[in-house]
């Protein structure tokens, strides 16, 4: 197997890897809305802005859940934060001085004959080098993905589940007292 088969193939797995950060992200965003509405509607469910002057013991309660409501709040905003990170594309060309035949910022930026042209022109040493530029450039950019997936998943199987299931059981503490 030539050099040129060998980072198409990199190539390839990095894209397979952008694809399933991409994917898992999508997969937490969804786990994460959905679990956030739950607990809105059981906040909702529970009347836990609706005081009552002869229960402090229970309005403590309330005020302790709904800080940790607003607490989980912002850790959905971090999470979401790096979910966008992850979706988002990175579109940086990774050469600036010269047009690259594999990056499809480049390649998009020339009509179909000065594709051809360039294609028919360049030398095999320096398509393998052009390739290897862009293989770097992908992996960088998975480094970057897995590092804002890490650190999403961290905050949602951490804090922000822990503070879901508090929530949770305040509510239920406070509907029964009330």
């Amino acid at each position: 197997m030539d050099k040129i088969d060998s980072i198409l193939k990199i190539i390839d797995r990095y894209d397979h890897y952008i694809e399933v950060a991409n994917n898992k992200a999508n997969y937490l965003l969804a786990f994460v809305i959905s679990v956030s509405v739950g607990i809105a509607a059981l906040l909702g469910y529970s009347d836990i802005l609706k005081f009552d002057l002869n229960s402090p013991i229970t309005n403590i309660l309330k005020v302790i859940c709904i800080l940790v409501y607003i607490i989980n709040l912002l850790l959905v905003m971090q999470i979401l934060l790096d979910v966008h990170k992850i979706i988002f594309p990175n579109t940086s060309s990774p050469s600036t001085s010269v047009k690259s035949n594999v990056y499809f910022g480049d390649v998009a930026s020339l009509n179909h004959t000065e594709y051809a042209e360039s294609m028919k022109k360049i030398s095999c040493d320096s398509f393998l080098e052009d390739l290897s530029f862009q293989a770097n450039a992908l992996a960088k950019i998975v480094e970057e993905k897995f590092k804002y997936q890490k650190h999403a998943m961290k905050i949602a199987s951490q804090q922000y589940i822990l503070s879901s299931l508090f929530v949770s059981v305040l509510c239920g503490i406070v509907k029964a007292l009330s």
